[in-house]
């Protein structure tokens, strides 16, 4: 005669409960943690998007200056001199930013030469020293 020990189910049906909660909990932090990310991705493209229309907004318009520096330079409306004259177009980008070309003439030839294009700021800078990194 063969004796039969008794069998537990109830631990075994306990655990994958607690397995499945855990994975559950898992997946909804993940979840969450990517929602935050794409939201935080999708304000920076935006912040990206409106700057580049800024800047080539302003560019564009610094484009129209140079073609009527050009005209002007092309039907010497400009001072005949020698040497070379250095003239600064300026666009502003917003409140606190302006795109600034450095364009160098020399009316003789009646040619012009872009030295430099950038942007700067007019705003004062102020370091910041709230956080230290190096003790």
């Amino acid at each position: 005669m063969e004796q039969r020990t008794p069998h537990r189910s109830g631990s075994s049906v306990g655990l994958a409960s607690v397995l499945m909660i855990v994975m559950i909990l898992a997946l909804t932090c993940f979840g969450v943690l990517a929602l935050v990310s794409a939201r935080a991705d999708a304000a920076v493209s935006a912040r990206a998007a409106r700057y580049s229309a800024e800047y080539y907004a302003a560019e564009g318009r610094l484009q129209q200056q140079l073609a009527g520096l050009d005209a002007e330079l092309q039907a010497g409306g400009f001072p005949q001199q020698d040497g070379t004259v250095l003239r600064t177009l300026s666009e502003p980008l917003d409140a606190t930013r302006t795109l600034e070309w450095q364009i160098a003439v020399t009316p003789l030839q009646r040619e012009y030469h872009v030295l430099s294009r950038g942007v700067t700021n007019s705003e004062a800078w102020e370091l910041d020293e709230s956080m230290q990194l190096w003790g």
